[in-house]
């Protein structure tokens, strides 16, 4: 609108009113879930909706292992296994192609990932 307005090619200059601005939603500042709401969707018995209850398990699996989407939808139980008593999750990243091998202590804490696992 300024450029038409210094080149000519208009004279409307209401755009620069105040009512005209744009509004702009306030916000929170909060981006995140905190580890109690984390916990309380840990805890949510979705056993009657088994498609909530997969999307809620692949969520937790990203956010424990802070691993993307694309990989968290691939993960099956052929990639855990046992060594030396630990309990391990071996992934190769889709988009870097990286093997990353992690310890699964905390699969064992949560007993509802037969949808996934």
């Amino acid at each position: 609108m300024n450029m038409g307005l210094e080149e000519k090619v208009h004279n409307n200059t209401v755009f620069r009113e105040a009512a005209f601005k744009r509004p702009r939603p306030k916000t929170t500042g909060k981006i995140y879930l905190t580890t109690d709401e984390m916990d309380l969707l840990e805890q949510l018995d979705l056993r009657d909706q088994p498609y909530l209850e997969r999307k809620r398990d692949r969520f937790l699996l990203a956010y424990w292992f802070i691993m993307r989407f694309s990989d968290v939808t691939r993960v099956g139980k052929e990639m855990l296994f046992f060594l030396k008593g630990g309990r391990f999750l071996r992934y190769q990243s889709t988009k870097t192609m990286v093997e990353t091998t992690l310890p699964s202590s905390r699969l064992g804490q949560h007993q509802n990932l037969s949808g996934i696992l």
